[in-house]
């Protein structure tokens, strides 16, 4: 439950159980369920709603898991009562029914890597836009879910790991440079950014210091302060 999910600045994935599934022609479900963690923490309004991104199953490929996950546990269950003998089977028949709990248990991870493919991310175009969902299908063969993760991120600038002071500078000038306020704190920025899905994902605070740091290098961007 969203609950358990703490409020705070970690980058956090989160894995949606599989009744909420997606698919391009049903969305209403993860979706919601997307939106109702950004928006809450248990009781409470989430405020970091912009440090999660989701981890969704793919409804075609849940009737797969579902076969695999029953298949492991009846085999399961027959092994179990096998050995606390509740169960009566020659040897070739037990050896065989251990071999197809060793069969069905090694299918499985592979089987919910190929289900959990979608990955959803929240997301706000402009500060009075409408919150959205937008969805990425991850590549389920070759590199790890990790690495894939990260690659679909960096790709899509779904997670910012490095950022250029243009675009900070420009990010500023667009909203909270005003004729009647010049100045910004950089801890305000960082707090927003953590909150607002218009606001780009940093994937750690790091990031916002090494962009203010080189564009503060240059007279090109933006003003220093000194204190």
């Amino acid at each position: 439950p969203h609950s358990d999910v703490p409020d705070d600045s970690t980058l956090r994935l989160v894995v949606l159980t599989a009744a909420k599934f997606y698919s391009k022609q049903e969305t209403r479900f993860a979706f919601e369920e997307v939106m109702e963690y950004v928006k809450n923490n248990g009781q409470k309004p989430r405020h970091k709603g912009n440090r999660l991104i989701f981890l969704a199953a793919d409804h075609g490929a849940l009737a797969r898991l579902k076969d695999s996950l029953r298949a492991a546990l009846a085999w399961g269950s027959i092994v179990k009562d096998l050995e606390e003998h509740r169960l009566n089977l020659d040897v070739l028949q037990a050896q065989q029914a251990k071999k197809d709990l060793a069969t069905a248990e090694a299918a499985l991870p592979s089987v919910v890597r190929e289900c959990f493919k979608w990955l959803l991310c929240p997301v706000q175009h402009t500060a009075t836009g409408r919150p959205e969902v937008e969805a990425f299908a991850l590549n389920t063969s070759g590199s790890s879910l990790g690495s894939e993760l990260a690659r679909v991120c960096m790709e899509n600038e779904l997670v910012i790991e490095a950022w250029s002071p243009i675009h900070l500078r420009n990010t500023l000038k667009g909203l909270y440079w005003k004729d009647d306020r010049s100045t910004v704190s950089a801890n305000t920025f960082w707090e927003d950014s953590q909150k607002y899905l218009y606001l780009p994902r940093l994937k750690e605070r790091r990031v916002l210091e090494q962009a203010i740091l080189k564009g503060a290098a240059s007279t090109d961007f933006f003003g220093t302060a000194f204190g």
